[in-house]
């Protein structure tokens, strides 16, 4: 199922969908109950999501164009987002936990009050230039 390029979806509840196969091309979603919907193989290209209800988990943005994305406060867990374009994005309060973070800039992505597990901060700490080492004994 492909929805028309360029329409607008507004308010829609598509709670508990089956997503599976759609392709959705400049399309703006706003305010969609996005909760609890499954989806195998949905494209979205060049899509924008406002106020929407939209949980990601296991999700692969895999050199998605994400530049600007405000997700703060959003679950974006276990997703890969390597080769990801994340520059000026809001990530700050979002669940993260899992998510492959190797294309993130912590100087140029708003990361305050996220949640991430310990192997993602060592990978925000090196591409900060820090060098993780334990504690050498005196």
């Amino acid at each position: 199922m492909s929805g028309p390029a360029g329409t607008d979806v507004r308010g829609a509840d598509w709670y508990g969908e089956d997503l599976s196969g759609q392709e959705h091309t400049r399309v703006a979603f706003s305010g969609v109950d996005l909760s609890e919907t499954t989806d195998d193989g949905a494209v979205f290209t060049e899509c924008t999501f406002r106020d929407c209800r939209a949980t990601f988990t296991g999700t692969r943005l895999r050199e998605a164009d994400l530049t600007g994305v405000r997700a703060s406060g959003a679950t974006l867990r276990h997703l890969d987002l390597s080769g990801a374009e994340l520059s000026e994005a809001d990530l700050g309060g979002a669940d993260l936990r899992g998510s492959d973070l190797t294309a993130v800039d912590p100087r140029s992505v708003q990361l305050t009050g996220a949640e991430i597990d310990v192997a993602q901060a060592v990978v925000l700490v090196t591409a900060l230039g820090l060098n993780v080492r334990p504690d050498a004994p005196d």
